[in-house]
Protein backbone atom coordinates (compact mmCIF):
# COMPACT_ATOMS: atom_id res chain seq x y z
CA UNK A 1 0.00 0.00 0.00
CA UNK A 2 1.30 3.06 -0.98
CA UNK A 3 0.23 6.96 0.03
CA UNK A 4 -2.56 5.86 2.19
CA UNK A 5 -4.33 4.30 -1.19
CA UNK A 6 -4.96 0.51 -1.62
CA UNK A 7 -3.75 -0.69 -5.49
CA UNK A 8 -5.12 -4.34 -6.94
CA UNK A 9 -5.82 -5.78 -10.31
CA UNK A 10 -9.32 -5.64 -11.26
CA UNK A 11 -10.93 -9.16 -11.92
CA UNK A 12 -7.78 -11.12 -10.24
CA UNK A 13 -7.75 -13.62 -7.52
CA UNK A 14 -10.57 -14.96 -5.57
CA UNK A 15 -13.37 -12.63 -4.88
CA UNK A 16 -14.41 -14.18 -1.16
CA UNK A 17 -10.28 -13.54 -0.14
CA UNK A 18 -9.56 -10.84 2.15
CA UNK A 19 -8.16 -7.91 0.19
CA UNK A 20 -6.02 -6.45 2.78
CA UNK A 21 -4.81 -5.95 5.89
CA UNK A 22 -3.70 -2.95 7.76
CA UNK A 23 -2.09 -1.75 10.94
CA UNK A 24 -4.55 0.93 13.01
CA UNK A 25 -2.15 3.23 13.42
CA UNK A 26 -2.62 3.89 9.96
CA UNK A 27 -4.97 6.45 11.34
CA UNK A 28 -8.87 6.77 11.58
CA UNK A 29 -11.67 8.40 9.74
CA UNK A 30 -11.97 12.33 10.36
CA UNK A 31 -15.52 12.03 11.44
CA UNK A 32 -16.67 13.25 7.86
CA UNK A 33 -18.26 10.72 5.01
CA UNK A 34 -17.12 7.68 4.80
CA UNK A 35 -15.81 6.84 1.36
CA UNK A 36 -16.61 3.62 0.22
CA UNK A 37 -13.76 3.81 -2.42
CA UNK A 38 -14.05 3.60 -6.36
CA UNK A 39 -12.77 1.75 -9.35
CA UNK A 40 -10.82 4.19 -11.83
CA UNK A 41 -10.41 2.87 -15.38
CA UNK A 42 -7.07 1.26 -14.92
CA UNK A 43 -8.37 -0.79 -12.07
CA UNK A 44 -7.53 1.36 -8.68
CA UNK A 45 -9.09 1.53 -5.73
CA UNK A 46 -8.68 4.21 -3.71
CA UNK A 47 -9.66 4.65 -0.30
CA UNK A 48 -10.70 7.85 2.13
CA UNK A 49 -6.98 8.99 4.21
CA UNK A 50 -6.98 6.94 7.18
CA UNK A 51 -9.22 3.81 5.28
CA UNK A 52 -8.59 0.48 3.69
CA UNK A 53 -9.79 -2.17 1.76
CA UNK A 54 -11.57 -5.27 3.38
CA UNK A 55 -13.71 -7.51 0.53
CA UNK A 56 -14.11 -4.96 -1.86
CA UNK A 57 -15.29 -1.99 1.16
CA UNK A 58 -13.52 1.21 2.35
CA UNK A 59 -13.27 0.65 6.35
CA UNK A 60 -11.67 2.24 9.12
CA UNK A 61 -9.81 -0.52 10.58
CA UNK A 62 -9.71 1.88 14.10
CA UNK A 63 -13.34 2.13 14.74
CA UNK A 64 -14.87 -1.04 12.44
CA UNK A 65 -16.28 -3.49 14.64
CA UNK A 66 -16.50 -5.89 11.66
CA UNK A 67 -12.98 -5.46 11.13
CA UNK A 68 -11.37 -3.70 14.06
CA UNK A 69 -7.46 -3.87 13.37
CA UNK A 70 -7.20 -5.61 10.64
CA UNK A 71 -9.80 -7.02 8.04
CA UNK A 72 -12.23 -9.85 9.26
CA UNK A 73 -11.09 -9.53 12.83
CA UNK A 74 -14.32 -8.65 13.86
CA UNK A 75 -15.84 -7.58 17.20
CA UNK A 76 -17.95 -9.88 19.44
CA UNK A 77 -21.47 -8.81 20.02
CA UNK A 78 -22.02 -5.84 22.63
CA UNK A 79 -18.48 -4.91 21.63
CA UNK A 80 -17.44 -1.87 19.79
CA UNK A 81 -14.08 -1.08 17.98
CA UNK A 82 -12.11 1.86 19.62
CA UNK A 83 -8.47 2.55 18.00
CA UNK A 84 -8.29 -0.79 16.86
CA UNK A 85 -9.06 -2.80 19.77
CA UNK A 86 -12.05 -4.63 21.02
CA UNK A 87 -13.92 -3.56 24.09
CA UNK A 88 -17.02 -2.60 26.27
CA UNK A 89 -17.10 0.71 25.96
CA UNK A 90 -15.98 3.56 23.82
CA UNK A 91 -13.03 5.89 25.67
CA UNK A 92 -14.35 9.17 27.38
CA UNK A 93 -15.69 11.64 24.71
CA UNK A 94 -16.11 9.05 21.93
CA UNK A 95 -20.54 7.02 21.77
CA UNK A 96 -20.85 3.88 20.20
CA UNK A 97 -22.91 4.11 16.92
CA UNK A 98 -23.19 1.10 15.06
CA UNK A 99 -20.30 -0.67 16.95
CA UNK A 100 -17.56 2.46 15.74
CA UNK A 101 -16.49 4.61 18.06
CA UNK A 102 -17.67 8.10 17.17
CA UNK A 103 -16.91 11.68 18.29
CA UNK A 104 -20.39 13.08 17.45
CA UNK A 105 -19.58 16.80 18.15
CA UNK A 106 -17.79 16.59 14.87
CA UNK A 107 -18.59 13.44 12.89
CA UNK A 108 -20.67 14.51 9.50
CA UNK A 109 -22.24 10.65 9.85
CA UNK A 110 -23.61 10.87 13.59
CA UNK A 111 -23.61 14.75 14.01
CA UNK A 112 -25.15 15.33 17.73
CA UNK A 113 -26.16 11.82 17.82
CA UNK A 114 -26.09 8.13 16.09
CA UNK A 115 -27.91 8.35 12.74
CA UNK A 116 -27.93 12.09 12.55
CA UNK A 117 -26.19 12.88 9.38
CA UNK A 118 -24.96 16.20 7.57
CA UNK A 119 -26.36 17.42 3.95
CA UNK A 120 -23.55 17.53 1.78
CA UNK A 121 -21.56 20.94 1.83
CA UNK A 122 -22.47 21.24 5.57
CA UNK A 123 -19.58 20.42 8.68
CA UNK A 124 -20.60 19.32 12.09
CA UNK A 125 -19.48 21.58 14.59
CA UNK A 126 -20.35 20.98 18.03
CA UNK A 127 -22.88 18.24 17.22
CA UNK A 128 -24.62 20.68 14.97
CA UNK A 129 -24.74 20.52 11.35
CA UNK A 130 -24.40 23.65 9.52
CA UNK A 131 -22.39 25.90 7.09
CA UNK A 132 -18.65 26.90 7.76
CA UNK A 133 -18.08 30.34 8.71
CA UNK A 134 -21.84 31.05 9.25
CA UNK A 135 -22.88 30.53 5.87
CA UNK A 136 -26.68 29.16 4.98
CA UNK A 137 -26.85 26.02 3.09
CA UNK A 138 -28.55 26.71 -0.36
CA UNK A 139 -28.95 23.34 -2.39
CA UNK A 140 -26.22 21.59 -2.36
CA UNK A 141 -24.29 24.92 -1.39
CA UNK A 142 -22.88 26.78 1.51
CA UNK A 143 -23.24 30.64 0.52
CA UNK A 144 -22.86 33.85 2.66
CA UNK A 145 -26.51 35.00 2.50
CA UNK A 146 -25.22 38.13 4.02
CA UNK A 147 -23.57 39.52 0.89
CA UNK A 148 -24.48 37.30 -2.15
CA UNK A 149 -26.36 38.94 -4.78
CA UNK A 150 -28.05 35.46 -6.15
CA UNK A 151 -28.85 34.89 -2.01
CA UNK A 152 -29.65 37.97 -0.67
CA UNK A 153 -30.67 37.39 2.99
CA UNK A 154 -32.34 33.91 2.00
CA UNK A 155 -31.54 31.33 -0.58
CA UNK A 156 -33.09 32.36 -3.97
CA UNK A 157 -33.56 35.71 -3.32
CA UNK A 158 -31.43 37.77 -6.08
CA UNK A 159 -30.59 41.62 -5.97
CA UNK A 160 -31.68 43.57 -8.91
CA UNK A 161 -29.18 45.13 -11.85
CA UNK A 162 -26.83 47.98 -9.95
CA UNK A 163 -27.79 46.48 -6.36
CA UNK A 164 -25.62 44.83 -3.67
CA UNK A 165 -26.51 42.58 -1.17
CA UNK A 166 -25.30 44.16 2.26
CA UNK A 167 -26.23 42.64 5.26
CA UNK A 168 -28.58 40.91 3.71
CA UNK A 169 -30.43 43.31 2.38
CA UNK A 170 -30.64 43.83 -1.79
CA UNK A 171 -29.59 47.70 -2.06
CA UNK A 172 -28.36 50.59 -4.60
CA UNK A 173 -24.48 50.23 -5.43
CA UNK A 174 -22.89 53.75 -3.38
CA UNK A 175 -20.44 55.80 -5.14
CA UNK A 176 -16.85 56.15 -4.31
CA UNK A 177 -16.60 57.32 -0.77
CA UNK A 178 -19.82 55.86 0.10
CA UNK A 179 -21.50 53.39 2.54
CA UNK A 180 -24.68 52.44 2.08
CA UNK A 181 -26.42 52.30 5.97
CA UNK A 182 -30.51 51.11 5.77
CA UNK A 183 -30.64 51.68 1.77
CA UNK A 184 -29.37 54.82 1.90
CA UNK A 185 -25.92 56.01 0.53
CA UNK A 186 -23.85 58.47 2.53
CA UNK A 187 -20.74 59.67 3.81
CA UNK A 188 -19.86 57.57 7.11
CA UNK A 189 -16.63 60.20 7.48
CA UNK A 190 -19.47 63.25 8.03
CA UNK A 191 -22.45 62.10 9.06
CA UNK A 192 -23.56 62.50 12.65
CA UNK A 193 -25.99 59.62 12.18
CA UNK A 194 -23.31 56.93 11.09
CA UNK A 195 -20.56 58.07 12.33
CA UNK A 196 -17.13 55.88 11.13
CA UNK A 197 -20.48 52.78 10.61
CA UNK A 198 -23.53 52.46 10.28
CA UNK A 199 -26.00 53.41 13.35
CA UNK A 200 -22.93 55.00 15.19
CA UNK A 201 -24.67 58.15 16.32
CA UNK A 202 -22.74 61.04 17.72
CA UNK A 203 -23.87 62.58 20.72
CA UNK A 204 -25.67 65.80 21.73
CA UNK A 205 -22.98 68.85 20.89
CA UNK A 206 -20.66 66.51 19.02
CA UNK A 207 -20.11 66.41 15.10
CA UNK A 208 -18.78 63.53 12.86
CA UNK A 209 -15.47 64.49 11.22
CA UNK A 210 -13.20 61.97 9.91
CA UNK A 211 -15.72 59.04 10.89
CA UNK A 212 -15.13 59.87 14.82
CA UNK A 213 -17.83 62.10 16.82
CA UNK A 214 -16.16 64.47 18.70
CA UNK A 215 -16.92 68.43 20.05
CA UNK A 216 -15.82 70.56 17.22
CA UNK A 217 -13.29 73.61 17.87
CA UNK A 218 -13.52 77.17 17.16
CA UNK A 219 -11.44 79.82 16.97
CA UNK A 220 -10.86 82.49 19.08
CA UNK A 221 -13.65 83.07 21.67
CA UNK A 222 -16.05 81.24 19.53
CA UNK A 223 -18.33 78.31 21.37
CA UNK A 224 -20.06 75.81 19.04
CA UNK A 225 -23.67 76.01 19.91
CA UNK A 226 -25.84 73.58 17.67
CA UNK A 227 -23.41 73.27 14.59
CA UNK A 228 -22.07 76.26 14.54
CA UNK A 229 -19.58 78.78 16.02
CA UNK A 230 -21.24 81.75 18.03
CA UNK A 231 -20.35 84.44 20.09
CA UNK A 232 -21.67 83.83 23.44
CA UNK A 233 -21.67 87.65 24.07
CA UNK A 234 -23.35 88.99 21.55
CA UNK A 235 -25.65 86.22 19.66
CA UNK A 236 -29.17 86.54 20.89
CA UNK A 237 -30.22 82.98 19.78
CA UNK A 238 -27.57 81.43 22.42
CA UNK A 239 -26.44 84.62 24.60
CA UNK A 240 -24.68 83.68 27.72
CA UNK A 241 -24.94 80.06 26.73
CA UNK A 242 -26.31 78.05 24.17
CA UNK A 243 -29.68 77.53 23.34
CA UNK A 244 -30.52 80.76 25.50
CA UNK A 245 -32.19 82.68 22.95
CA UNK A 246 -33.51 86.72 23.75
CA UNK A 247 -37.17 87.37 23.42
CA UNK A 248 -38.70 89.30 20.58
CA UNK A 249 -37.39 92.95 20.53
CA UNK A 250 -34.27 92.38 22.47
CA UNK A 251 -30.55 91.90 21.90
CA UNK A 252 -27.53 90.52 23.38
CA UNK A 253 -24.91 92.23 25.05
CA UNK A 254 -22.04 91.31 26.61
CA UNK A 255 -23.71 88.09 27.15
CA UNK A 256 -27.15 89.12 28.32
CA UNK A 257 -30.08 89.84 26.80
CA UNK A 258 -30.97 93.88 26.83
CA UNK A 259 -34.09 95.63 25.68
CA UNK A 260 -32.46 97.83 23.17
CA UNK A 261 -28.79 97.78 21.44
CA UNK A 262 -26.57 101.12 22.23
CA UNK A 263 -23.89 99.64 19.51
CA UNK A 264 -24.99 98.06 16.28
CA UNK A 265 -27.24 95.61 15.24
CA UNK A 266 -26.09 93.09 12.34
CA UNK A 267 -28.04 89.80 11.89
CA UNK A 268 -29.02 88.67 15.29
CA UNK A 269 -25.95 90.26 17.18
CA UNK A 270 -25.12 93.49 19.14
CA UNK A 271 -21.67 94.58 18.20
CA UNK A 272 -19.03 97.25 18.03
CA UNK A 273 -18.39 97.77 15.27
CA UNK A 274 -14.81 99.77 16.38
CA UNK A 275 -13.75 96.82 17.73
CA UNK A 276 -15.46 93.92 16.16
CA UNK A 277 -13.64 91.65 13.29
CA UNK A 278 -16.48 90.32 12.01
CA UNK A 279 -18.01 93.78 11.64
CA UNK A 280 -15.19 96.32 11.56
CA UNK A 281 -16.56 99.51 10.50
CA UNK A 282 -19.89 98.57 9.16
CA UNK A 283 -21.61 94.49 9.70
CA UNK A 284 -19.79 92.14 7.81
CA UNK A 285 -17.20 93.60 6.91
CA UNK A 286 -14.85 90.71 8.24
CA UNK A 287 -11.17 91.50 8.93
CA UNK A 288 -8.45 89.19 7.42
CA UNK A 289 -6.38 86.47 9.31
CA UNK A 290 -3.66 88.23 11.09
CA UNK A 291 -5.87 91.66 10.83
CA UNK A 292 -7.62 93.15 14.01
CA UNK A 293 -10.01 95.49 14.40
CA UNK A 294 -9.23 98.81 15.65
CA UNK A 295 -11.55 102.34 15.37
CA UNK A 296 -13.75 100.41 12.58
CA UNK A 297 -10.25 99.89 10.45
CA UNK A 298 -8.56 96.23 10.37
CA UNK A 299 -5.30 96.61 10.88
CA UNK A 300 -2.49 94.05 11.02
CA UNK A 301 -1.72 92.62 14.71
CA UNK A 302 1.84 92.81 15.87
CA UNK A 303 1.60 91.00 18.89
CA UNK A 304 4.37 90.70 21.50
CA UNK A 305 7.40 88.66 21.96
CA UNK A 306 5.70 84.96 23.26
CA UNK A 307 2.16 85.30 21.56
CA UNK A 308 0.80 84.05 18.77
CA UNK A 309 -2.20 86.19 16.43
CA UNK A 310 -5.55 83.53 16.98
CA UNK A 311 -8.33 84.77 15.48
CA UNK A 312 -7.70 88.61 16.08
CA UNK A 313 -6.23 87.75 19.73
CA UNK A 314 -3.13 87.93 21.32
CA UNK A 315 -2.45 84.54 22.85
CA UNK A 316 0.45 82.74 24.61
CA UNK A 317 0.00 78.89 22.96
CA UNK A 318 1.84 77.91 26.09
CA UNK A 319 -0.91 78.53 28.37
CA UNK A 320 -4.20 79.26 26.68
CA UNK A 321 -6.77 76.35 26.86
CA UNK A 322 -8.83 77.92 23.67
CA UNK A 323 -5.68 77.71 22.00
CA UNK A 324 -2.86 75.27 23.40
CA UNK A 325 0.12 74.34 21.42
CA UNK A 326 -1.98 76.05 18.17
CA UNK A 327 -4.66 78.23 17.02
CA UNK A 328 -8.12 76.37 17.58
CA UNK A 329 -6.70 74.11 20.28
CA UNK A 330 -9.51 73.79 22.71
CA UNK A 331 -8.49 71.67 26.26
CA UNK A 332 -11.13 69.42 27.66
CA UNK A 333 -13.55 70.74 30.72
CA UNK A 334 -11.11 69.24 32.90
CA UNK A 335 -7.64 70.15 31.59
CA UNK A 336 -5.33 72.82 31.87
CA UNK A 337 -2.96 74.29 29.01
CA UNK A 338 0.76 73.60 30.44
CA UNK A 339 3.54 74.24 27.95
CA UNK A 340 1.48 73.99 24.91
CA UNK A 341 -0.33 70.72 25.74
CA UNK A 342 -3.23 69.86 27.32
CA UNK A 343 -3.20 67.89 30.60
CA UNK A 344 -5.86 66.25 33.19
CA UNK A 345 -6.06 68.70 36.34
CA UNK A 346 -6.14 65.88 39.17
CA UNK A 347 -8.29 67.17 42.29
CA UNK A 348 -7.01 65.75 45.58
CA UNK A 349 -10.10 63.52 47.68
Amino acid sequence: MLGGALVFTAGCGDDDAEDTTADPDLGSSDGGGVDSGSESDMGVFMCAAGEVTCSGVCVSLREDAANCGACGEACTDGQVCNDGACGEACAEGLVACDGACVDVAISTNDCGACGTACAAGESCVEGTCGCPGGGTLCGDTCVPTDSDPSNCGDCGVECGAGEVCTEGICQEDCAAGETSCGGLCTDTTADNANCGRCGNRCGRGEVCEAGTCGVPSCLGRLTYCDGECVNLATDSANCGSCGAACRAGQTCSLGSCVASCELTTCGRECVNTDTNNQHCGACDNACSAGQSCRAGTCVAILCRLGQTNCGGECVDLQTDEQNCGACGEVCGRLESCTRGSCSVIFMPR
